[in-house]
């Protein structure tokens, strides 16, 4: 069952690496106007941050505290690591801005005709 719950973790990591990536592939298209028929920069995109947020993955978890950290979470002595939030937060930041940047696209293209 604990391997199930780790095997969770990291999917729920890598979707959400992945699919930052996507949304500011998309994002770029939509900044150029320009739709690609091979290598999209969103599946492009996509990959290369899966990969970026996997290596972090795996850069923290060769160390055995940060390793328990990430797979089981802070014991009642409030112990954390700063890291760890980040490797969530950065890439629902990536979304955030993502959208920012397709919204204010989409609003100078609607409001500059």
């Amino acid at each position: 069952m604990k391997n199930l719950r780790d095997l969770g973790l990291i999917l729920a990591l890598a979707i959400l690496w992945a699919g930052s990536g996507y949304a500011i592939g998309i994002a770029f298209e939509t900044v150029i106007g320009v739709q690609f028929t091979t290598y999209s920069p969103r599946l492009l995109l996509g990959c290369l941050n899966l990969i970026v947020g996997l290596l972090w993955l795996k850069g923290m978890i060769s160390e055995p505290t940060t390793e328990r950290l990430f797979f089981e979470g802070p014991k009642n002595d409030n112990e954390g690591d700063i890291r760890i939030g980040c490797l969530w937060v950065a890439p629902l930041a990536l979304l955030v801005y993502s959208g920012f940047m397709w919204l204010a696209t989409i609003l100078l293209r609607l409001f500059a005709k």
